[in-house]
């Protein structure tokens, strides 16, 4: 049985602390009120991550900074590293470095990566009433899966840190909509909000490849790539990216998505 990706090893965690949260899961890389998908662990025998966790180096929340982070601000700060693989516990400390999230923990299950690859939840808390709130995420990711899906299904997950209030889905309704969207994207000609967050949730696994392969890291791996030196599995094993998404990385379209994410 696949272990727990080395690149994902996070530093020790103090002693949990048993707080009230107001959580949200989702087996399908959503954001869900916690309740909602107990039927959906019962099935697959896993626990919900609510209730009791572990809390690490809580700081404080700079909402001014979160507003105005985006997507394209975290994959440029990676844009000019040469030094890979790029790993999840380094996009999550540029995270909380940078005042987006005060707390991001990552936390190997036991499911089917078939079924569920990986889940994202965020909390706010309030240690004591009146207490300045600590905003933490929490990311799950299956254990069975291999150290290069482990890494990039953590960095997809770790976009929606950057997520805007109007792209959650904080309501049962809401999680459903964009379920029934995700499986069915572009099947219908009809229009509405939960079609723009589908389609706004499929860029996220883009955005995370622009970041397991940065902007110089490629340019200085393309000549060589089309000149027939450097293998497709040699880059997927130094990069860490699963080896069906390197033919794309490395095409000329990518430059037009990598420009398409820019805006994001």
């Amino acid at each position: 049985m696949a272990q727990p990706c080395e690149l994902l090893r996070s530093p020790p965690c103090r002693r949990p602390t048993k707080v009230a949260v107001s959580g949200r899961i989702c087996p399908l890389n959503r954001h869900a009120p916690k309740g909602l998908l107990a039927n959906f662990w019962q099935r697959f025998k896993l626990s919900p991550l609510v209730g009791e966790f572990e809390v690490r180096s809580a700081g404080p929340l700079n909402f001014v900074r979160r507003d105005f982070m985006t997507i394209r601000n975290l994959i440029e700060a990676f844009s000019d590293l040469t030094m890979l693989p790029v790993r999840a516990t380094d996009v999550r400390d540029w995270l909380i470095k940078s005042g987006i999230q005060d707390e991001i923990i990552m936390t190997p299950i036991d499911s089917d990566p078939e079924i569920l690859r990986g889940t994202y939840e965020q909390y706010i808390i309030h240690e004591t009433v009146y207490a300045s709130p600590t905003l933490i995420s929490r990311i799950s990711y299956s254990k069975n899966q291999c150290p290069k899906w482990q890494n990039f299904i953590c960095i997809k997950e770790l976009m929606h840190v950057l997520d805007k209030r109007s792209m959650k889905t904080p309501t049962p309704q809401d999680v459903l909509a964009l379920t029934n969207g995700l499986s069915k994207i572009f099947a219908s000609t009809e229009l509405g909000f939960q079609d723009f967050q589908t389609i706004h949730d499929k860029m996220m696994p883009y955005a995370a490849l622009a970041i397991l392969l940065p902007y110089k890291s490629r340019e200085m791996l393309l000549a060589p790539f089309a000149q027939g030196k450097i293998s497709a599995e040699r880059i997927s094993d130094e990069t860490q990216i699963p080896i069906r998404y390197i033919s794309m990385l490395m095409g000329t379209g990518w430059d037009e998505i990598y420009a398409s994410l820019l805006k994001l």
